[in-house]
């Protein structure tokens, strides 16, 4: 289902254009308009068929609304400081101590060593 159906122009409503329905649906910004539903008709068929969207506004990802887009965003980041518990500080410490590691075995010639390493993969 795309969505929650509002309004429905007076042809479609009342069969009278089988062409094209014409029908204002509410969707979430939260989900991906689908480009094609399927329709049960009278006697169980099934069809599939192609939804054209007139006009799809805007999307925000961030805030999962419709009318401005994710860098327009006007909600601000908060910060939440995560609970240090013993398993993620140890689990950030080994990844620290790895990344140190690895950063120093590479030593004066960095640049060099990353391309050679890149061409061998």
């Amino acid at each position: 289902m795309v969505g929650a159906p509002i309004h429905m122009d007076k042809a479609t409503a009342n069969a009278k254009r089988l062409a094209y329905a014409i029908c204002f649906i509410e969707v979430s910004a939260a989900k991906p308009l689908p480009k094609k539903i399927s329709l049960q008709i009278e006697g169980g068929n099934i069809f599939d068929i192609e939804v054209e969207y007139e006009w799809i506004p805007p999307v925000c990802t961030k805030c999962t609304s419709f009318g401005h887009i994710t860098c327009q965003c006007p909600t601000k980041a908060t910060w939440v400081p995560i609970e240090q518990t013993e398993n993620n500080a140890a689990s950030s410490n080994l990844e620290f101590a790895e990344g140190t590691r690895k950063q120093s075995q590479i030593g004066d010639n960095a640049v060099e060593q990353v391309i050679n390493s890149l061409l061998l993969e």
